[in-house]
Order: C-alpha cells, then sequence, then structure tokens
C-alpha cells in the first residue's frame, strides 16, 4: 500500500470495502459498509478488532483521535487485514 493508504478514509474504504464483500459471499445478502464493520467484528478474530474499530470510527466521523498511535501502524494493520480477508474468502 502506498502513501495515499495513510490517510483515513483510504484505510476505512479497504478495511470496510473487503469485510462488505466478505459478508456477500459469506451470506449471500447485501449490507452497508458500517454493516459490514459489524458483521467483520462477529467474524474475525480480536487480533483485528482495533483496525475495524478504528475504520468505523472513521466512517461516522466521531469525535475523538485515532486508536493507531501513528498512521504507519494503521496502514500496516489495514493492508494485512485485507490481505487476511481475501485469503479467508477463497474458502468460501
Amino acid at each position: 500500500m502506498g502513501i495515499a493508504a495513510l490517510g483515513p478514509w483510504a484505510t476505512a474504504w479497504g478495511v470496510l470495502g473487503v469485510s462488505r464483500l466478505h459478508y456477500t459471499l459469506a451470506t449471500r445478502g447485501i449490507t452497508s459498509k458500517e454493516g459490514a464493520g459489524y458483521y467483520a467484528l462477529d467474524t474475525f478474530p480480536a487480533r483485528w478488532h482495533t483496525v475495524i474499530a478504528e475504520c468505523l470510527r472513521i466512517r461516522r466521523a466521531s469525535e475523538g483521535g485515532s486508536l493507531y498511535g501513528t498512521r504507519r501502524t494503521r496502514r500496516d494493520d489495514a493492508a494485512a487485514f485485507i490481505e487476511m480477508v481475501i485469503e479467508d474468502a477463497h474458502r468460501l
């Protein structure tokens, strides 16, 4: 992921977007990006909950600061989450 992925909206778009696609493949249903975030919290291990919660925070434009100390750490977690979800989707 490049420098553009350091921004909050790119992170939220990627994490929630891939979660939305996973939801569709797993359930044959359609959900919103926010719904996909809640699905991801219920579906994937706790290791990923911070990046998912961060993306829901961004999506809602919630007050308060980031759950991450640096944008790079957030980007790295987002990239790892996206990769994991894609790999998991291949098993559906």
